[in-house]
Parts: structure tokens; C-alpha cells; sequence
């Protein structure tokens, strides 16, 4: 991947995020807060390249990643988010630890 092409898909996927801020999934919002602070939580790697992307092109079933970035010279953060309801979880966790 040339220099033009990082700069044209970081371009693209960081005005998909920043313009698209009516999806309430949680994971989403946390993938989308990432992306729009990763100039401070990734400062060595100020390109996004992929959103979604599979392990294995054309093969969803050997998995799915979520955010790659490059510092565009050949170097990567993959990311990988997960979202986990506090609430949720620690009111099944209370329930069975007092059953």
C-alpha cells in the first residue's frame, strides 16, 4: 500500500467516524471514540487503514478484526475492541455469587 492510498483511506474512514455518530452500539461508539482521539492514545501511528476487516480475505468464519493503523512506513496497531457491560455482568455475577 502506497503513501497516496494510506492517506486516501484514513481520509475516508475518519470522516465515516466522525460523521456518523447516530449508532448507540456500544462497541461502535468505542471503536469511534478510538479513532477520533487516536492522535493521542496512538501518536506513532496517525493512519487509519481498515475498519472491520477479515483475518482471511473472504473468509468472516476464520474472524473479523476491528482497526488497523499504520505510522505509513511499514508499521501496524492492531486493534482489537471490545466492549463489556459492567452493569450488566455484575448484576448476573451478584445474582449467582448470593444464590
Amino acid at each position: 500500500m502506497d503513501k497516496s492510498e494510506i492517506e486516501h483511506r484514513n481520509h475516508v474512514l475518519r470522516r465515516y467516524f466522525s460523521g456518523r455518530d447516530w449508532d448507540r452500539n456500544n462497541k461502535y461508539t468505542l471503536k469511534r471514540q478510538l479513532v477520533l482521539s487516536s492522535h493521542q492514545l496512538l501518536p506513532n501511528y496517525p493512519y487509519v487503514i481498515e475498519d472491520e476487516w477479515e483475518v482471511e480475505a473472504g473468509r468472516t468464519d476464520k474472524g473479523r478484526g476491528d482497526l488497523v493503523f499504520t505510522d505509513g512506513t511499514g508499521c501496524f496497531a492492531v486493534v482489537e475492541v471490545k466492549w463489556i457491560d459492567f452493569e450488566g455482568v455484575g448484576t448476573n455475577w451478584n445474582n449467582k455469587e448470593g444464590e
